[in-house]
């Protein structure tokens, strides 16, 4: 066990033990490089080589068509809220934006500002089978997949738009995608693919020709597109690191079985926690995450010595966000089976301290 080897917290994610080890093998002896990675130039031959070998198989690990563009980029998915607008919905008469939680919220209201209020909100509760209301008059419509703050994951099949855009930061990597559906994906890389600083777009080609040709270069997601993401100096560093996680991946059987695996992880949480008189959830069953289960308790006394038992028993990041109550257990790649069974024993002992637990 290694020191941060009972580390839940919400992102950037810890790293499987095989791709720490690989990173440390090969961090300082390089055989094809004259200097460490970290030092190394993106212009050097091999590098160059390496980091578009790592972009290819991100394609194929996540099964891209050929009809989509894949631009990595600086920064999270919150840097794309903007970049969306900027590049896309600037352009458009109107889109509608899926409010589900903290992030589509804070992404409808960048976004608005700089389309100048032509972006109208909906309210999309977890319990909505179908979508309330009519889309169709909309340009585009712009919503995040998983609301890491509440633990609500929209189910695939419940938005059918032709002008669908997502922010899927926190469940790329974590299940299987039906390109079909989406003209724009983008996503921060340090929940799925491991560290942060870098983002990736995957976008419909025939949509590049859309955006703003009036944007500084290294904001143009076609002027990016059209370097293959090397036009400036990356973050080098997590584009290796993802070639890593990808191998990683690879080895668990791909993202199919990863999605078996998180299903099935998540699945004996809640079933737990359904178990429990004194905790609550605000998503109902199939709008529930598998990356990221929330829940409150309702005695808000009961989660303070939760929480205080939980880190000295050396479980770190269960505390939600910032801006709201509640624990958040993060289910990311790196978090092991072995530490998914000492979480499930802790909390099973907790709940039975409380008398909360209905055996």
């Amino acid at each position: 066990m290694t020191l941060n080897s009972l580390y839940f917290g919400p992102g950037p994610s810890i790293l499987p033990e095989s791709v720490r080890e690989a990173i440390k093998r090969s961090l300082w002896d390089d055989p094809d490089l004259p200097c460490s990675i970290l030092e190394c130039s993106h212009q050097f031959p091999a590098l160059k080589t390496r980091l578009l070998e790592v972009s290819d198989h991100f394609r194929r690990c996540l099964n891209i068509p050929e009809d989509f563009e894949v631009v990595f980029m600086p920064g999270g998915a919150r840097l794309h809220y903007g970049l969306v607008a900027c590049n896309i919905l600037q352009a458009a008469p109107s889109t509608a934006a899926l409010i589900t939680g903290y992030w589509s919220d804070i992404a409808f209201q960048e976004q608005n500002r700089l389309c100048h209020g032509r972006v109208q909100a909906f309210q999309l509760l977890p319990g909505d089978d179908n979508v309330p209301f009519d889309l169709s008059s909309y340009d585009f419509v712009h919503g995040v997949t998983n609301e890491t703050v509440s633990g609500i994951c929209i189910p695939e099949d419940r938005i059918s738009h032709p002008g669908l855009i997502m922010d899927m930061t926190s469940d790329l990597g974590y299940r299987l995608v039906d390109w079909s559906r989406y003209v724009l994906v983008y996503a921060g890389l340090q929940k799925a693919f491991g560290l942060a600083g870098m983002s990736v777009v995957i976008i419909k080609r025939n949509l590049l020709s859309a955006c703003s040709s009036h944007l500084p270069t290294l904001q143009s997601y076609a002027s990016i597109a059209s370097s293959q993401s090397l036009g400036a100096t990356p973050n080098i560093a997590a584009w290796w690191v993802m070639g890593h996680m990808l191998s990683w991946i690879d080895t668990q059987g791909g993202v199919k079985l990863l999605e078996g695996r998180q299903k099935q992880r998540a699945s004996r949480f809640y079933d737990l926690l359904s178990r429990c008189s004194g905790i609550s959830f605000e998503q109902n069953k199939s709008w529930r995450s598998t990356q990221n289960i929330v829940f409150q308790f309702k005695d808000d006394r009961l989660m303070n010595s939760f929480l205080i038992d939980a880190e000295q028993a050396g479980f770190v990041g269960l505390r939600n966000h910032k801006s709201r109550q509640g624990v958040r257990l993060n289910l990311y790649h790196g978090v092991c089976d072995e530490m998914t069974n000492k979480l499930y024993t802790f909390l099973e002992y907790q709940f039975c301290k409380q008398g909360v637990l209905y055996v």
